[in-house]
């Protein structure tokens, strides 16, 4: 299924310290278990992706125009929204669509762990073989590199010697291993507010920026939100053996909520409202009940923004009603509480509100 053998080249193509190695195509070898087990092409594609509202379309289009190139792209948004599936949309879309497409999650990995990782150690039985690295299982396609705000410093420069290089030096033995990839990142938090703390290479970040596609939240597409909604509510009614339905004043009553943990939150809730529901319709008072039971946190009464003494619940909740105040705007945000967007980034992370 994979690439996954290397050879030697001549000695024209070998320096005096480095061996120059490329894969061949001939030996094949399985996904190991620490890569998410996508299959060889993803099934996500751009025509049953939901892009209902105006700005998701207009999000898909550029989508469709950056599957075009084989340079690097940063997907970025809000925790929750469809960065990944994009990404497998991008790679279905694009000349590589019938190559390997690999998936990895930086956020999964200790620093130390992602760099065996990314040369394949953690799968090979000794330090000499990175034939099971996500480089080599992902030539001539795709790699997706999930939250890639959470590399190292130094695997972020890792990473961007291969941008730059098309090609990964094996530590152990001293080889360089040449790959054609399409690097695909994405990221939840502001990586410019990252790099402006010294926390994010600035060099790398400005080998993404360049081809970048942002998702925008649900709560800026009801459109979207809407075919969520019923679907969720069909799809667990079924998977719990049920017959609800939602009426249209609930519906109306989530359409207005924030949604700051976008799909996943959706459908976590609209479980829960089949799993209690007393009533085959779901109806505005018990989703009225429901929505306070679950996020009466959030509509609590929020401190002045001037005081200083509030407590970190206190905080939590001022971030959040400025949030909802300015639409998830949160360069307005941070403004208003006269912080940088990076620590704002990190306020939302410490209180999971991204």
């Amino acid at each position: 299924m994979f690439t996954a053998a290397f050879q030697i080249t001549s000695e024209s193509h070998v320096n005096q310290k480095k061996n120059i190695c490329q894969p061949e195509n001939s030996v094949k070898k399985p996904l190991p278990q620490h890569y998410n087990q996508k299959p060889l092409r993803p099934q996500t594609t751009f025509q049953n992706l939901v892009s209902k509202s105006a700005i998701m379309q207009t999000t898909i289009h550029q989508a469709r125009i950056l599957s075009l190139s084989s340079s690097p792209l940063l997907i970025y948004g809000e925790k929750g929204t469809e960065c990944e599936k994009l990404a497998e949309c991008i790679h279905n879309e694009s000349p590589r669509s019938n190559a390997p497409f690999v998936h990895i999650n930086c956020k999964s990995y200790s620093a130390e762990k992602q760099r065996d990782l990314l040369l394949g150690y953690l799968s090979s039985k000794d330090k000499k073989d990175i034939s099971l690295s996500p480089f080599s299982m992902s030539d001539k396609g795709t790699l997706l590199l999930e939250n890639i705000d959470s590399l190292s410093p130094e695997n972020q420069e890792f990473l961007n010697y291969y941008i730059s290089t098309g090609s990964i030096i094996d530590e152990y033995s001293n080889r360089i291993f040449i790959y054609d990839i399409r690097i695909i990142a994405t990221a939840e938090t502001d990586l410019f507010g990252l790099v402006q703390d010294g926390n994010f290479s600035r060099e790398l970040y400005f080998k993404l920026v360049s081809l970048s596609l942002y998702v925008p939240p649900l709560r800026l597409r009801k459109e979207d939100l809407v075919v969520y909604i019923r679907d969720y509510i069909k799809h667990f009614s079924s998977i719990h053996s049920r017959l609800n339905t939602i009426s249209k004043e609930a519906e109306n009553m989530l359409l207005s909520q924030p949604w700051y943990g976008n799909l996943p939150a959706v459908s976590s809730f609209c479980e829960r409202l089949i799993l209690f529901a007393p009533h085959k319709i779901i109806g505005k008072t018990y989703t009225k009940e429901q929505l306070t039971l679950v996020f009466s946190h959030r509509t609590a009464t929020v401190p002045d923004i001037t005081s200083t003494d509030y407590n970190l619940h206190g905080e939590a909740e001022q971030i959040s009603e400025l949030l909802d105040k300015y639409r998830g705007n949160k360069t307005k945000v941070a403004e208003q509480l006269k912080i940088s967007r990076s620590t704002l980034w990190r306020k939302m992370q410490k209180y999971n509100l991204t």
